[in-house]
């Protein structure tokens, strides 16, 4: 099932509200959040999210201790009915994945500068909530609701800047891939494939330079098991948005691994270069792609073996860094 931004999960037994780990990062000058255990400990601006997706929204918020500015994650069936989607299961793949994920950086205490900075994640209640200003029924309350808490970034989603800008010339194109496939690079040494690589899911902190930008959104993430490599045909679930997932995922016939996320950087580099048109799958031709006339042959080339059929003859983001395309 394919889901616009958010795809949780939920897990009854979690009823207390229990902190799971915050982290300090010096690197990006993020104050300690202390061991925050409820939505108390936060100042959120309920009233406009930042962005909405199947089981909840990102609000704006401030740690009320250190005033650090963050942006908070909900995730709980609380907001299913307002998106039309009721189904318990969906939520709890999209929680235990995006903790997954928290759990696995904080405790690496990693960070990259192309990957938003997650800072702890803690569950609670929709009473919390409701005492912070958020409209919920009143049989809602009592509800478990997931915060996931991650610095705050103020600028524009890539599918924002490309719609604005009706496409990007291949140097700034050039730019952005350097971005996304570093920030894939460190996601993936540490384990972790996004699985759902799309402009929508990018976003710039501030301003709209290629330094600025940063991967979002863990909630079709999976972590390879312990000494197995990314490179391991592990994951078999069928998780992406439609138009940027691999082929072998839609198959789901076979094991995939962090090669799901090459194809989709291919198909978001062809959304970059044709003001959002993405490549068209044909049964009998295969991957049918518009790429502008003006583009570079090691372009084309390398863009061409990242949206490979088979993932396989796909290159990996270390071989795409590499590339003289990119070099």
């Amino acid at each position: 099932m394919f889901r616009p931004m958010f795809r949780p999960m939920f897990c009854s037994a979690l009823r207390q509200h229990r902190c799971i780990r915050t982290v300090v990062q010096d690197s990006h000058a993020l104050s300690a959040l202390g061991c925050a255990s409820s939505l108390d400990e936060f100042d959120v601006h309920f009233d406009t999210p930042l962005g909405c997706g199947a089981f909840g929204a990102v609000y704006a918020g401030r740690h009320l201790k250190t005033n650090q500015d963050v942006a908070v994650k909900t995730m709980s069936m609380v907001f299913a009915p307002t998106q039309g989607i009721s189904e318990p299961s969906d939520l709890e793949d999209g929680v235990l994945q995006e903790k997954q994920v928290f759990e696995h950086i904080l405790e690496s205490g990693a960070s990259h500068p192309h990957v938003v900075e997650l800072l702890g994640c803690f569950e609670g209640t929709g009473e919390e909530a409701h005492r912070s200003g958020l409209e919920l029924p009143e049989d809602a309350v009592q509800e478990p609701v997931h915060y996931f808490v991650m610095e705050r970034l103020a600028g524009k989603s890539l599918q924002e800047c490309i719609e604005q800008s009706s496409g990007f010339d291949e140097q700034e194109v050039k730019n952005i891939t350097r971005a996304i496939c570093e920030g894939l690079e460190f996601l993936h040494q540490q384990g972790i494939v996004h699985r759902d690589i799309k402009p929508m899911n990018l976003l710039y902190s501030h301003g709209s330079s290629s330094s600025v930008l940063k991967l979002i959104d863990f909630s079709h993430a999976g972590v390879t098991p312990p000494d197995t490599s990314v490179e391991a045909a592990v994951f078999n679930k069928k998780l992406g948005t439609a138009g940027y997932t691999a082929p072998e995922v839609l198959l789901d016939m076979e094991p995939y691994s962090a090669k799901c996320d090459v194809f989709s950087l291919g198909c978001t580099v062809h959304a970059m270069l044709t003001n959002m048109c993405l490549p068209r799958r044909h049964p009998r031709i295969g991957i049918m792609t518009n790429w502008p006339e003006s583009l570079s042959a090691q372009g084309r080339d390398l863009m061409s073996a990242c949206l490979a059929l088979r993932p396989e003859d796909r290159p990996s983001t270390t071989d795409i860094l590499h590339d003289p395309w990119l070099r």
